[in-house]
């Protein structure tokens, strides 16, 4: 198995795609900068040597983005990307035959190499939970919709965070609502900002980690009154398998899912 280190550099709401040579196997695909760890090398090391020689700039490699492993017919690798930060010159097409800065919107207009589809879904949910995020944020309160016994329950909310890629909200285990989700974790969300609406629907899972209810609470300080980290009561909970569904009166519905 081939180990590859990538970069996945991002700024300004873009990220950096380059276009393989058109002599090189799979060629003219698209793929993020990188290549292989030669032996000696930490992937980091190789991470930083591939961006001077295929685009002459100096980075710095932070945490590991996301791993995949692919088949090719002529080989298998294991992909490694990491985040990545320009901290030298600007990029050159020293190898690549294009060199784009795109949006994850504009994603499915590029042909990328195939073992890089894992890594774009990834950046794809990730900007997806970001613009439920900001929306929510922005609307302050929403409201969220539970099941009890086959009657459906709906309260207003306003607890929204983003604690290790995960859309979570806060309430009390002693509260009805956090009773119904732990017997029933289907659960819809419903905000309107003025000009749009979004209806979020999705499984709410607990979080576990004390430092996720901390995480929150820094976001919400007025309710340290009611709530503390660790006390048995706060309970934070993650959306999973979400679709929400932005829609107004003037565009056609669009959706997005994390």
């Amino acid at each position: 198995m081939t180990i590859v280190a990538a970069a996945l550099i991002r700024e300004d709401g873009r990220f950096l795609i380059c276009r393989r040579p058109e002599n090189k196997a799979r060629g003219l695909l698209w793929e993020f900068v990188g290549g292989k760890v030669e032996q000696g090398e930490t992937p980091q090391e190789a991470l930083i040597r591939e961006c001077r020689e295929e685009l002459d700039i100096g980075v710095s490699v932070g945490p590991l983005f996301a791993e995949a492993v692919h088949a090719y017919p002529d080989l298998t690798v294991r992909l490694l990307v990491f985040s990545a930060r320009i901290e030298e010159g600007t990029p050159k097409k020293l190898e690549h035959t294009d060199i784009r800065w795109i949006t994850p919107e504009e994603i499915d207009g590029f042909d990328f190499c195939p073992a890089d589809d894992l890594i774009l879904k990834r950046i794809k949910e990730e900007a997806a939970m970001k613009e439920v995020y900001d929306f929510l944020k922005k609307c302050g309160t929403y409201y969220l919709a539970t099941c009890e016994g086959g009657q459906a329950r709906v309260r207003p909310f306003g607890t929204v965070d983003i604690w290790k890629d995960q859309l979570t909200f806060q309430t009390g285990k002693s509260k009805d609502v956090a009773k119904q989700i732990l017997a029933d974790p289907k659960v819809e969300l419903c905000a309107f900002d003025g000009a749009q609406w979004l209806r979020v629907s999705a499984e709410a899972a607990e979080v576990p980690e004390t430092a996720a209810q901390e995480h929150m609470l820094d976001a919400y300080p007025d309710l340290k009154a009611m709530y503390k980290a660790g006390d048995g009561n706060t309970v934070v909970f993650a959306l999973k398998n979400a679709t929400a569904t932005f829609s107004s009166f003037t565009a056609p519905p669009r959706t997005v899912r994390f």
